[in-house]
């Protein structure tokens, strides 16, 4: 009977925060907000649907494992260095300000250099997932605020882990102290950290290299998930936070070349894993604590926010960002993140925080997410009308993407770079995008069927796509998906079969099946539409 009603609460559970997560996006809103109010409707303040506590335990350490492990999926060491010296200047010196005024008001009010830790690292962090939605949503992401932000955050995310490790060691010594508790805790972390960076750069890929192949890519996915559990029990066992073990597996695989295929595999669970990971965060929230304490929580998110926008505001200009692009940088970090909810509950774990400063954080949260949507825009709208720019348009004098490195995606690739285009090869085997980046092509293993592995690619902003993969529902599969993100640019589909052809001609493609020719054909027809010069004797034949 406890199965069935834990089964019941979580079914119910999700589906108000499905219902009330589409209900903010139809507001503008991210549908985080929608998550962390069913959260707090049903949870034990609200109308206490939720009546099982281990409901609530399954749903925060579950979603919290599973969210930090495809945020550390996402996250990379090469893109974090991309983003140049004054994007990392300006993150480090948004971390360390925010970190310092906070943890130095906090302490002096409460002498508890504890709570001070927790207080400072939950308000320094931005939120990742609500705000690079945002600005992918309004076309940011290579913008001057859009590279600042987000090369902070990605910065916050590496910070997680010093801060997750010293609130564990200031919560084994009861002194707050550096005793051999505390060090304890330290090299047994430094012992997981290399444990998991051996696991994560060599042995994980050899098992996804081993299980490589269309047939077996699902055991792929279950193989990463495998050791994500293994992990997060070791770091329980060593006293360590799961979410910590998370994160690090994440981010050591995601340097990895399946880390492309295996963040598409898992793009529609994430959102459950958000949807759990916000709707337990929303649990949290004491609706009756919150009435009763209004004004304290209204004054302390004030001086919260205001104090981090100051402080993010004085790093970029510190790092050189030009005054009118450094405060709506400000407002795009003002918020608190998933990270900090994260931080609030390894600090209650540890010991070195109450109830109450947690109610406040969390609300706090709660609220600045909440404001985030309508923050960001006004920022980038300022941004735009002090330099008078608009949202750049997508140019379509891009690269061209090839679907599939067989006998026809070498001949397509090799008359295409012969006539000087930049080719981005996207196939499933590791050895044919190893023998693709060995002529000078971009390259990604991954399944373009999927939609993230196209916008990875970049289709968006492609001259041409070029689908030479044999399989016929595989190739209709890719040309609708590349049709609904390019316009007026040309998708060549091969075709083995005549049954497909009318599919692929009402999408507008164009499709070939002359297949003993079909490299030959394929090249000359994207050659021609895009205004190459064809070669002699490599004419466009009549499909």
């Amino acid at each position: 009977m406890l199965a069935d009603s834990v089964l019941l609460e979580m079914g119910v559970l999700l589906a108000l925060a499905a219902f009330l997560g589409v209900v903010a996006q139809r507001l503008r809103q991210h549908p985080v907000l929608g998550y962390l109010l069913a959260g707090m409707l049903l949870g034990p303040s609200g109308l206490h649907t939720v009546r099982q506590p281990e409901v609530v335990a399954i749903a925060s350490e579950t979603g919290t494992a599973l969210l930090l492990f495809v945020l550390g999926l996402e996250f990379s060491w090469s893109r974090l260095r991309s983003f140049g010296g004054r994007v990392l200047r300006l993150g480090l010196g948004q971390i360390l300000l925010t970190f310092a005024v906070v943890w130095l008001a906090v302490w002096a009010v409460t002498q508890r250099p504890g709570l001070a830790l927790v207080w400072a690292g939950a308000i320094a962090l931005s939120s990742t997932a609500t705000v690079g939605k945002i600005l992918e949503q309004e076309r940011r992401l290579d913008s001057p605020i859009g590279r600042a932000t987000i090369g902070t955050l990605l910065l916050q995310d590496v910070a997680v882990i010093p801060l997750l490790l010293a609130i564990s060691a200031l919560g084994s010594s009861p002194t707050s102290q550096i005793s051999p508790s505390v060090l304890g805790v330290l090299g047994r972390a430094a012992l997981f950290a290399i444990t998991t960076w051996a696991l994560g750069k060599h042995l994980l890929p050899w098992g996804l290299h081993w299980l490589s192949g269309r047939e077996r890519r699902e055991l792929q996915v279950i193989f990463g998930f495998a050791f994500l559990g293994l992990a997060s029990w070791a770091a329980h066992a060593l006293g360590l936070s799961p979410a910590l073990a998370a994160f690090l597996l994440g981010a050591f695989l995601g340097e990895s070349e399946y880390a492309v295929q295996l963040r598409a595999d898992v793009a529609g669970v994430k959102e459950v894993f958000l949807c759990v990971f916000f709707a337990s965060a929303g649990m949290y929230v004491d609706v009756t604590w919150l009435a009763t304490h209004l004004p304290l929580v209204a004054s302390v998110a004030v001086l919260a926010v205001g104090t981090k926008v100051l402080t993010t505001w004085a790093a970029a200009r510190l790092a050189g960002w030009h005054p009118h692009l450094a405060f709506p940088i400000a407002i795009s970090l003002a918020q608190l993140g998933e990270f900090s909810f994260v931080l609030v509950r390894q600090g209650i774990a540890s010991g070195v925080m109450d109830a109450s400063s947690a109610q406040v954080l969390v609300i706090l949260t709660v609220f600045t997410l909440a404001l985030t949507p309508l923050a960001l825009r006004l920022a980038c709208k300022r941004v735009d009308f002090r330099s008078g720019e608009k949202t750049p348009k997508v140019s379509k004098k891009g690269h061209v993407v090839v679907v599939g490195f067989g006998p026809a995606g070498q001949t397509v690739a090799a008359y295409a770079q012969n006539a000087g285009l930049e080719i981005t090869v996207v196939d499933l085997s590791p050895k044919l995008a190893r023998e693709a980046r060995a002529t000078g092509a971009a390259t990604l293993v991954g399944d373009a069927t999927h939609w993230e592995i196209l916008e990875k690619a970049g289709v968006a902003e492609a001259a041409a796509v070029v689908v030479t993969i044999p399989d016929d529902r595989d190739a209709l599969r890719v040309a609708q998906l590349a049709a609904r993100a390019m316009k007026n640019a040309p998708i060549l589909v091969r075709a083995r079969h005549q049954a497909t052809v009318p599919s692929l001609e009402k999408l507008g493609v164009v499709p070939v099946g002359e297949e003993s020719l079909v490299g030959e054909v394929l090249a000359a027809k994207l050659l021609d539409a895009l205004g190459n010069e064809v070669p002699h004797g490599l004419t466009p034949r009549p499909t």
